[in-house]
């Protein structure tokens, strides 16, 4: 099935305005997802930063206090929390994780570890946010 518009003779300003606006809202969409994906950067990061109440090691003669399962990853070298990242693709689609070879084992645990979130957690705790943010996008498009 197919749908054919026919306007009116107006030399496409119809045309020309219904483009226009479809473009801005593309730009205004795509500019929230950059939004949320730099909050979603900096609230995980925070959550890696807060104290922890895991065991305490002594490494290379520094104490060190690792996170405790459920919370947010220990910050030891710094390695994971510099490789999150995020993509915005367009104005539909937000990419958003770490590239730690290691980072999806915190996440989501192993079999001899229980997950320490941070990612999920982010997504979870910023969900209304997110939400309302891309709403308020939305209804900039008229």
């Amino acid at each position: 099935m197919s749908a054919r518009l026919i306007g009116r003779s107006d030399n496409g300003k119809t045309w020309k305005k219904l483009f226009t606006l479809e473009t801005r809202t593309q730009r205004q969409l795509n500019r929230a997802l950059h939004q949320v994906g730099s909050e979603y950067m900096d609230h995980t990061k925070n959550l890696m930063a807060e104290k922890k109440t895991g065991r305490i090691y002594n490494i290379r003669g520094i104490e060190h206090q690792a996170s405790a399962p459920g919370e947010a990853p220990a910050i030891l070298s710094g390695t994971l929390q510099r490789s999150i990242f995020y993509n915005a693709r367009g104005h539909l689609q937000l990419v958003y994780g770490a590239t730690a070879p290691y980072a999806a084992y915190l996440e989501d645990g192993t079999t001899i570890m229980e997950a320490r979130p941070s990612l999920k957690r982010t997504i979870h705790e910023k969900r209304k946010e997110t939400i309302n943010g891309l709403r308020a996008a939305w209804s900039k498009r008229i």
